[in-house]
């Protein structure tokens, strides 16, 4: 049943989202907005990155036993 709902929902969700308009700040942002490269994220941000890999793999190993 729940299968069922999500075939009549799904196509309505993406009929109402395409339908819509983004806002002129997303829009801004999409047009002034840049990719960062990998290092650039290591060298920002790297004890942030290194502590959610070691959650992912700490979670991992738990949930394993």
């Amino acid at each position: 049943m729940p299968f069922i709902l999500g075939l009549i929902i799904g196509p309505v969700g993406l009929c109402i989202r395409h339908n819509m308009l983004d806002t002129e700040a997303f829009l801004h942002a999409q047009r002034t907005s840049r990719r960062a490269t990998l290092g650039e994220v290591f060298r920002g941000h790297g004890r942030e990155v290194l502590c959610g890999l070691g959650s992912v793999i700490a979670l991992t190993v738990t949930s394993m036993c």
